[in-house]
């Protein structure tokens, strides 16, 4: 399909860990999940079993490894693989993504006057616009959609809050953006044409969203009023992923 996405690129900007929600208490100690562990999330959602074999032979450290020791570590490399794909819950698993933000307080007036200002958290990305984020795992990529995610970087703030922000944070202030996303659905149907770039597609919620100084205070948040564990998670019937 012929795509309007834009897109964070994941090279140190965006980290991905799976993590339990509401496991995020200290943004300090928010560890960066591999790109492997994205690839996992997205079979796990679809019940598809991957192709361990391909992910075995072609990377390290099977590649690299002595041919008389290459069933030693084939036999190693499958049982983790198994065990962590097998471990992931689809149900409670979420994407965490932490990338650098730029926040600030905007107040739009009406034409009407007697209609009363409303302030809104602009809150944008530091590495230009995205409303998609993709991962490259071997030789797929995958990429995370969230919904909602304009309304979302935009929230309506009541009279204090804004104030409080708008002293917080000027004319715009350099943050950490943490959100979480719970995934809903991983289409398995085939890859989709993503600006070019041959993609699998997860699509997911928002399940929080907070920004934080670099030195880790937390500025605001927003948590959605649906606990990850109860967004039911879509998916297709089980098949081959490939």
């Amino acid at each position: 399909m012929n795509s309007l996405f834009t897109k964070i690129c994941v090279w140190g900007v965006i980290l991905l860990c799976l993590i339990p929600a509401g496991a995020i208490a200290n943004i300090g100690k928010i560890q960066a999940s591999s790109a492997e562990d994205v690839a996992l999330l997205f079979y796990r959602m679809a019940n598809a079993r991957p192709s361990f074999d391909l992910w075995i032979k072609e990377t390290e450290p099977y590649s690299v490894t002595a041919l008389a020791r290459r069933d030693e570590v084939y036999a190693s490399q499958m049982a983790r693989l198994v065990q962590a794909w097998q471990k992931l819950d689809p149900a409670t698993s979420v994407i965490t993504l932490v990338t650098p933000a730029i926040g600030k307080v905007e107040i739009t007036s009406s034409a009407d006057s007697k209609t009363p200002p409303v302030s809104v958290l602009n809150i944008r990305f530091a590495h230009g616009l995205a409303d998609y984020f993709p991962y490259d795992f071997r030789e797929e990529r995958f990429v995370v959609i969230p919904t909602k995610l304009k309304e979302r970087m935009n929230p309506v703030l009541t009279p204090d809050l804004a104030k409080n922000l708008q002293a917080a944070l000027g004319t715009g202030k350099n943050l950490r953006l943490v959100m979480t996303l719970k995934p809903l659905r991983s289409d398995i149907s085939g890859v989709q044409d993503i600006d070019g770039i041959p993609s699998w597609l997860m699509s997911a919620d928002i399940a929080s969203l907070s920004l934080w100084t670099p030195a880790g205070s937390l500025v605001w948040e927003y948590v959605s009023p649906i606990p990850p564990a109860l967004i039911t998670p879509t998916q297709k019937p089980s098949a081959a992923a490939r």
